[in-house]
């Protein structure tokens, strides 16, 4: 009897199974290959919603990681940042090898804008562009006047004074402030300094009783600038926090005063025009003999907090 070996081979059903399971893989790579691509290119596309959640995240954990670690947050006082500026400067431990502790910035000029933030003394990079909102809260706190030329050099209308261990400046004020206000506080000034060489040491700060405008007693609230942070070859916006809180009195005048325990530490800017409210005055015997100057006014910005 013959016997026929029947060939391997597919048949009709078989085939056409085939080719629709082959058919479906296609179209799922085809569709996977699509999407890869898709996700490819807006991750290339600054303006994607896929890059920009991606950045507000990392933003948002570098600003939290950067506040949990912060040992003094402070808000973002002008100058330098134009007005409207929000932000912070956050004051943190040591990183790396260096001892001394670091100084992040976070600044933000609005809609559209983007999130800056600069370590210590670098330039500021942005970590997040296109930013809609950018807010951080703070203890109440306002500028209660200023005086400012605009000037990064001593030139025209402003010229310097030189602070030493017998020079003292100072600058009378009567603050203008919200209707109702109970009492002020002041909390932080901004003065216009620059260092004589380089010198080591500190200027003082404090804000005084006044007595026919002129400072009186012992400083009410005080700070101090380390010189060290001031440029010797322009003039350079300092910052002091005064201590302690002190409840002021509305529409009374104070002194603020600047002084220092080193010889030729610096100079301290001042304008040659008058601004209302105040009175310039100097001292060259340590601050205990003081004189008005009429149609003079140091640089400063003073901020503070109003009780109703």
């Amino acid at each position: 009897m013959l016997h026929m070996k029947r060939q391997a081979g597919f048949t009709i059903a078989e085939m056409a199974v085939s080719c629709f399971v082959v058919g479906l893989i296609a179209v799922a790579v085809g569709s996977a290959t699509t999407l890869a691509l898709h996700w490819a290119s807006s991750m290339r596309d600054s303006s994607s919603p896929y890059v920009q959640a991606a950045a507000s995240r990392t933003a948002v954990d570098m600003v939290s990681d950067d506040m949990k670690a912060a040992t003094k947050v402070e808000p973002l006082y002008v100058p330098p940042w134009p007005s409207g500026t929000v932000g912070a400067t956050l004051t943190v431990p040591a990183r790396g090898t260096d001892t001394s502790p670091e100084t992040i910035v976070y600044s933000w000029a609005g809609p559209g804008q983007p999130l800056m933030r600069q370590y210590n003394s670098n330039t500021a990079v942005s970590i997040a562009d296109n930013v809609q909102a950018f807010k951080i809260s703070f203890t109440p706190e306002m500028l209660l006047m200023d005086n400012d030329a605009g000037v990064s050099a001593p030139g025209g209308s402003v010229q310097v004074y030189a602070i030493t261990n017998t020079h003292w400046v100072g600058e009378y004020f009567v603050p203008t402030l919200p209707a109702g206000t109970t009492s002020w506080t002041p909390t932080h000034v901004k003065v216009q300094l620059q260092r004589n060489g380089t010198t080591t040491g500190t200027v003082s700060v404090g804000i005084y009783a006044a007595s026919g405008g002129l400072p009186t007693g012992s400083a009410l609230a005080s700070g101090s600038i380390d010189i060290a942070t001031v440029s010797a070859t322009a003039a350079t916006w300092a910052n002091a926090q005064l201590t302690p809180t002190v409840a002021l009195t509305p529409g009374a005048g104070y002194c603020l005063v600047l002084g220092t325990s080193s010889a030729g530490i610096g100079s301290a800017l001042f304008d040659t025009t008058s601004l209302t409210n105040t009175t310039y005055c100097s001292s060259t015997n340590g601050s205990t003999v003081w004189t008005a100057k009429s149609g003079q006014t140091l640089e400063f910005y003073l901020y503070g907090s109003t009780a109703p």
